[in-house]
């Protein structure tokens, strides 16, 4: 007849090496750089966070197929947009067909002023068929408390 105490400490040591081996795969997969565009086709639609867009810009300087989408009016555009960025004014009545004119398989980083435009603006972009597109959280209001530049 079997020991139960002894039976359950090897249930138990066995349970713990099977949840170490859990936790070590997990731990041990490949995270995704958020400047490391899908490989193979792969569609990639992230979130950043003004950290993570200034890093992605960064890594992407001189890099014409990266292509960042400021999706405000105008006017806010007017008043203050990141380096380089694209003024698509997601309220425009053309918005989707000015979309339509991008090159889908580039790379892009869409802001607005705190996140909802630019949410739509990358849903919009997903529905038509764009493969690497990055929101960046919080929008130019969460880029300039966080101390980064923008051009006039």
């Amino acid at each position: 007849m079997r020991n139960p105490a002894s039976h359950a400490r090897s249930v138990c040591i066995c349970g713990l090496l099977a949840l170490l081996a859990c936790i070590l795969s997990i731990g041990c997969r490949k995270t995704k750089n958020p400047a490391s565009p899908g490989q193979d086709g792969e569609k990639v639609f992230r979130r950043l966070t003004v950290l993570q867009a200034d890093s992605l810009i960064q890594a992407n300087l001189g890099n014409a197929n990266f292509i960042i989408v400021d999706v405000r009016t105008p006017s806010e555009y007017g008043s203050g947009h990141l380096e380089n960025a694209l003024s698509v004014n997601y309220n425009a009545s053309d918005f989707e067909e000015r979309l339509n004119q991008f090159d889908k398989t580039a790379t892009y980083l869409v802001y607005c002023r705190s996140g909802s435009r630019s949410a739509a603006a990358v849903a919009k972009m997903q529905e038509l068929g764009f493969l690497i597109v990055y929101e960046m959280l919080g929008g130019i209001s969460a880029w300039i408390d966080a101390g980064y530049p923008v051009v006039h």
